[in-house]
């Protein structure tokens, strides 16, 4: 990352100096802004943690220290290098009569008389319109065509124009730049840390903005779900954020894009992401597209069934797949909504009926409300042809096959009444004395990834 340095010197001004700034390539998205400064000011503002490319830096006149009331001054710098902004002012009194320096020695400058056309002022020499303000008290600023600089340094009036009336007092302000180092860019940590908690949002919600540029967020909120809006991508300048959901009880943070605005993870072009507790993603944002650069969230196998001996629903990344579960709602859990949505309707069941149908989702579209399919004591097993995805299968013994290759259902000796060697009586006996057919097996927890 890069920084500019500002040398900052106003006077004669009301109000509040506020900077603003730019990447020169994406023109209309903020950066981002300074703290109102208070005129009169005198001092040096650095601008860190900006990428090295040319940006656009607005000086702002705000009359309340928030509200950007008057464009002072427009500069396109390049941050590879620190440069300090040097802004002066000069003001002359008309019949004052005050003169300072030496001609020809760049410092002379004299007060014009009444009705004088011009003023002699040698600081001037060099500069353009474009690097000057030349006003009247009272605010009156003059046009470009109202004035010409005079080569050796001063103000020539057009178009008719005189200075007026003795005590009349006129200004011009120069804004110059001077390069002073090479900034050291190598090594250090592109990103610093912003930590958001449960008093930044608002109902539960939070504007990104130029606050997060290169940031790592950390986020710790007390409720069930948070959510942060993204502006138009035209507005966010070129940045990285990262975003960890790491304290708090919430089980999402539903990120949202600007209508018609998606970035594409996993394959999949998406305008909400939802992620997970204890997850993390990075967005990398560049010439109004968003970018995936980083991504570790259960987002991938948001839904799955997994087995585990520690009951991982109490860290609120994994729900339990019991009927003890209850019925939840939507609202509360955005993400594993969105993915019961996603299911073909086959693996799923509408509310109402999922006493009769617990092995699968179940769902009511108008509430939001589900339930997870009830695993307890169930195998898994995948299907054959086209099973739907949930369907309960009932235990049941296989049909006997002696080693002669009889079934039961032949003249197979194991239905005679007699034993002889090398068959099998089995009329009338029990296969086993158990309830179910079992094979050798461990039990775990069955939960739901969220």
């Amino acid at each position: 990352m890069a920084q500019i340095g500002l040398h900052l010197k106003f006077e004669g001004l009301s109000g509040f100096l506020i900077l603003l700034w730019k990447e020169s390539s994406n023109p209309t998205a903020e950066v981002g802004r300074s703290a109102s400064i208070a005129f009169p000011a005198d001092q040096v503002y650095v601008i860190n943690n900006v990428n090295p490319v040319t940006h656009i830096v607005e000086f702002w006149r705000s009359a309340d220290g928030t509200s950007l009331s008057e464009l002072l001054r427009t500069w396109s710098l390049q941050p590879s290098l620190i440069y300090a902004e040097v802004i002066e002012q000069f003001d002359y009194v008309v019949d004052r009569g005050e003169v300072h320096g030496t001609v020809g020695n760049g410092d002379y400058w004299a007060d014009p008389a009444n009705e004088d056309t011009q003023l002699i002022d040698e600081r001037l020499k060099g500069f353009s319109k474009d690097e000057i303000r030349f006003e009247m008290r009272g605010g009156f600023k003059f046009r470009k065509d109202e004035y010409d600089l005079l080569p050796d340094g001063g103000i020539s009036l057009l178009l008719g124009n005189a200075f007026g009336e003795p005590g009349n007092t006129y200004t011009v302000t120069v804004f110059k730049k001077i390069q002073l180092e090479q900034p050291n860019t190598g090594g250090g940590n592109e990103y610093t840390l912003r930590p958001i908690i449960s008093s930044d949002f608002t109902a539960g919600s939070l504007d990104f903005d130029s606050s997060f540029y290169n940031k790592i967020c950390p986020i710790n909120f007390s409720g069930n779900v948070c959510k942060i809006v993204f502006p138009d991508f035209d507005l966010i300048a070129n940045t990285k954020v990262k975003f960890i959901l790491d304290g708090g009880n919430a089980k999402y943070c539903t990120l949202q894009f600007n209508t018609g605005d998606a970035t594409t993870v996993e394959g999949q072009s998406k305008n909400v992401i939802y992620l997970t507790k204890g997850q993390m993603i990075e967005f990398t944002f560049l010439d109004n597209v968003c970018y995936v650069t980083d991504y570790n969230t259960l987002g991938r196998i948001r839904g799955d069934v997994v087995g585990g001996f520690f009951d991982k629903s109490s860290l609120g990344t994994h729900l339990k797949a019991l009927e003890s579960t209850g019925i939840l709602n939507g609202n509360d859990l955005p993400g594993i909504y969105e993915y019961i949505l996603s299911l073909d309707p086959s693996a799923t069941v509408i509310l109402s009926d999922w006493s009769l149908n617990k092995t699968k989702w179940g769902i009511n579209t108008l509430t939001k409300d589900f339930r997870l399919p009830h695993l307890d004591n169930l195998h898994r097993r995948f299907i054959t042809g086209s099973d739907s995805p949930g369907t309960y299968q009932t235990d049941q013994v296989g049909e006997y096959i002696d080693s002669a290759g009889n079934s039961e259902g032949g003249s197979d000796p194991i239905n005679a009444d007699t034993y002889s060697a090398g068959s099998f009586k089995m009329k009338n006996k029990k296969r086993n004395v158990g309830q179910e057919t079992r094979v050798k097996s461990v039990k775990e927890i069955p939960l739901i990834v969220l």
